[in-house]
């Protein structure tokens, strides 16, 4: 990914735009002031100003779209990566692979009642709160049959 800020502001000295990109990226204050060459109070100092801040903010949206960007094109990669290991000969694997994919979307712990009011979008607290308490009573039900 690029190193230098996506919207240059020639306002800021070329450190500070160093400190900028490292933020949006992620890096810690104390990281950020190691790289750049400054006190961690500079890049304190820095975060004061309003225009400094916009324009981290500014950096920030720009690279976590290309972020975005970059990851959707991953995707189709992916999920033909997960074909084939769904399609391996191993069982451990295809196993592994289905399971990651089941959890992905949330269907490792599958709860039939459940699973089709999402499907249907109806799925709220009170149907979970309905679901435990039917739960309970089967497990109630089944005690007391002894």
């Amino acid at each position: 990914m690029n190193d230098k800020m996506r919207i240059d502001n020639p306002d800021l000295s070329p450190k500070q735009r160093k400190a900028i990109v490292l933020m949006a990226r992620g890096m810690t204050i104390t990281d950020v002031a190691k790289s750049v060459g400054v006190s961690e109070q500079t890049i304190y100092n820095w975060k004061t100003d309003e225009y400094f801040l916009e324009d981290l903010k500014d950096e920030t949206r720009e690279y976590l779209k290309e972020c975005r960007t970059r990851l959707g094109s991953l995707s189709a990669p992916a999920i033909e990566t997960l074909a084939l290991l769904l399609s391996s000969e191993n069982q451990t694997i295809q196993f592994k692979a289905a399971m990651g994919i089941l959890r992905t979307n949330g269907l490792h712990k599958l709860d039939a009642e459940l699973f089709i009011l999402q499907g249907l979008g109806l799925e709220t607290p009170l149907s979970k709160d309905q679901a435990k308490e039917d739960e309970r009573l089967r497990l109630v039900a089944n005690l007391t049959s002894f």
